[in-house]
């Protein structure tokens, strides 16, 4: 999932939960949860770090459209205070890069059924 991912175990199957560690450079890492709803979303849980980080993809449907809702939750610590612009934009942007990316890909999956 990341390029830093260094350990995920299976949880359950039912929910499709995995429990991540992921590691950027050698003092930050984090554990969590990663959860795969079926036709619902993705909830993403890294709360044992230096940031906490929450991001929940959700899968909606409304009148014959669907949509794709993306929720961020980001906490910093207070060191990171004097940071917290350039964090959070970097944070934005790799949201943001991410979900260009899954619309490419939708895109081209649809192209690819006709």
């Amino acid at each position: 999932m990341w390029s830093g991912t260094t350990y995920t175990k299976e949880i359950s199957r039912d929910r499709m939960t995995r429990q991540c560690v992921v590691a950027v450079g050698k003092e930050n890492t984090w554990q969590g949860m990663i959860t795969l709803y079926p036709k619902e979303g993705i909830s993403i849980r890294l709360t044992n770090g230096s940031v906490t980080i929450i991001k929940d993809i959700n899968l909606l449907h409304k009148n014959n459209t669907n949509f794709i809702e993306m929720i961020l939750e980001y906490k910093l610590p207070p060191l990171f205070v004097i940071f917290n612009r350039k964090i959070k934009k970097e944070m934005y942007e790799d949201a943001n890069n991410f979900l260009q990316s899954l619309k490419m890909a939708i895109e081209e999956a649809s192209l690819t059924k006709r």
